[in-house]
């Protein structure tokens, strides 16, 4: 999450980024090494959508010092979440926000579990009236409605593995997501692939007044591209879009 940096310069704290390889295991010897008093990772995590496994964060959380904040903000389409690992460890934060699951991303509403002591500590730095009558109300309508929310993720997570089937059915590699969200490596028509290859369909797809994310500038995604998952219609027309753009090239 690109705000963490930021928020940790405001407070003149020096930041380390461990990169990730194209395997997007989480890279345990090169955390555990960083010496870093707090540690931010997400999971599962942006534009990949793939999660890590309560057993590597468990691995993590006995061997590092300080203090491990999980970002969840998309761990309601994932296969499991590591919350029960909070009562187990106290140096683990998770952080939650109903931007995601619960299309509540203008109230900027969110929450942390953690230990006491942590949440205490939190609570005590909190900026006063932080979250409005407006954005209060609105969240606990949706948290009270789960059947809705679980209804959405579950429509948004079976499109998305049928898509993911759909796209690797073209020979383009694509991660395996458990989010809202697909990577995946765009090959065109004569076999190549590549950042001009997927910035050529980026530009294809905008013309055809379809946003998908191009990220220029980092070797793991200038070849990709992140699709967000639609509804049926919309996937249908990226569909119709991505098949036109492969004859034509």
């Amino acid at each position: 999450y690109s705000l963490y940096p930021v928020l940790c310069g405001i407070q003149n704290s020096s930041t380390v980024e461990i990169p990730f390889g194209r395997d997007m295991d989480l890279p345990l010897l090169e955390l555990l090494g960083c010496d870093a008093g707090i540690l931010f990772f997400t999971s599962p995590n942006a534009p990949t959508g793939v999660g890590f496994s309560n057993e590597s964060i468990r691995k993590l959380l006995e061997s590092f010092r300080g203090i491990v904040v999980v970002d969840e903000a998309y761990a309601d389409f994932a296969k499991e979440n590591a919350v029960e690992l909070v009562e187990v460890y106290s140096n683990l934060v998770i952080t939650r926000t109903l931007s995601k699951s619960y299309a509540l991303a203008g109230l900027r509403v969110g929450y942390a579990l953690a230990s006491a002591e942590i949440i205490e500590a939190l609570d005590r730095v909190r900026d006063s009236y932080n979250v409005n009558q407006l954005s209060q109300a609105g969240a606990l309508a949706a948290i009270q409605d789960q059947s809705y929310m679980k209804a959405i993720v579950g429509k948004v997570a079976r499109t998305r593995d049928y898509y993911f089937d759909e796209l690797n059915s073209l020979g383009w590699f694509t991660y395996e997501s458990e989010a809202n969200m697909l990577l995946t490596e765009p090959v065109n028509g004569e076999g190549e692939k590549g950042p001009s290859v997927a910035l050529n369909l980026f530009e294809f797809l905008k013309s055809e007044k379809i946003l998908v994310r191009y990220f220029p500038g980092h070797a793991l995604t200038d070849s990709f591209l992140r699709i967000s998952v639609g509804d049926e219609g919309q996937m249908l027309k990226l569909s119709e879009s991505i098949e036109q753009w492969l004859k034509n090239e």
